[in-house]
């Protein structure tokens, strides 16, 4: 993997309304996990997932860890 590539990912369209949770990998061999949706993605995945990596909202160590769980198992230290 490389910094900035999604090292974990979570999606839902309810109603038309994309969601995602996107963990990335950072600079330092560490990962952050983030939350959001984007209206303007035409609900596809693939772009809700580029807009949340860039722009969603950043989640707790604590929140990521319940929403992602293989987050444990990925080798890189989560950056608070």
């Amino acid at each position: 993997m490389a910094h900035r590539d999604i090292v974990a990912s979570r999606y839902w369209n309810t109603n038309g309304t994309p969601v995602a949770i996107v963990a990335i990998e950072g600079g330092n061999t560490d990962v952050g996990a983030y939350i959001g949706g984007d209206p303007d993605a035409n609900n596809s995945e693939e772009g809700t997932l580029a807009w949340v990596a860039g722009h969603g909202a950043k989640l707790s160590r604590n929140d990521a860890l319940r929403m992602l769980p293989q987050l444990r198992d990925c080798g890189l230290a989560y950056r608070d």
